[in-house]
């Protein structure tokens, strides 16, 4: 899984767009519109995917926002919300903008959309690549010498990722197989 608040933004936008994409057939079938029931699938994911997240947020606020401040200082229960909110709505977004394109007959600018997600979550982790994979706090990360755990190295950081990864990813691919199936009964257009 990957976590971090720079880059879970981007990472969700791409599961939005999935959903258009495994659902293709209902959509341009349909030929939906706005606010549909695949933006709401999309918007759940995301919100699925904030809360699965909620143990690195308590546990790690400095790590979930790349030591670019003082997080562990702040409320978690005002800007967590906020955070699930906000993958909640960019994951539907994600679904919106693409099922748009597809209902126009664009598979390309859906294509388009998913990658522009994925460079973007690309260009933001190679730019947080130490950070995001070393546990500190945020004065131990600023201090010189630098204070810092590898990530493999944190028990309960790879078992919470053992077990959360999952959690949130099996369900979210039998949603994804859901739709995918129920696409293959809409007729063909």
């Amino acid at each position: 899984m990957i976590e971090t608040v720079p880059i879970d933004f981007p990472s969700v936008f791409p599961i939005g767009v999935l959903v258009t994409v495994v659902s293709h057939r209902q959509i341009r079938s349909e030929k939906v519109c706005g606010w549909s029931r695949y933006v709401t699938v999309g918007f759940l994911l995301g919100i699925g995917y904030g809360l699965m997240t909620a143990f690195w947020a308590w546990e790690y606020p400095d790590w979930m926002w790349v030591y670019a401040f003082d997080a562990a200082s702040w409320n978690f229960w005002l800007w967590y919300p906020l955070f699930v909110l906000g993958l909640g709505l960019t994951a539907a977004v994600g679904t919106w903008l693409s099922q748009g394109l597809l209902a126009r007959g664009s598979w390309l600018g859906v294509l388009a959309l998913a990658a522009l997600g994925l460079l973007a979550l690309a260009i933001l982790w190679a730019k947080t690549w130490e950070q995001y994979n070393h546990l500190s706090t945020y004065a131990d990360w600023i201090a010189t010498p630098r204070v810092a755990t590898p990530l493999k190295e944190d028990s309960r950081w790879v078992t919470a990722t053992n077990i959360l990864g999952p959690a949130y990813g099996i369900p979210a691919l039998l949603v994804a197989l859901k739709l995918y199936l129920e696409g293959r009964r809409t007729p063909a257009l």
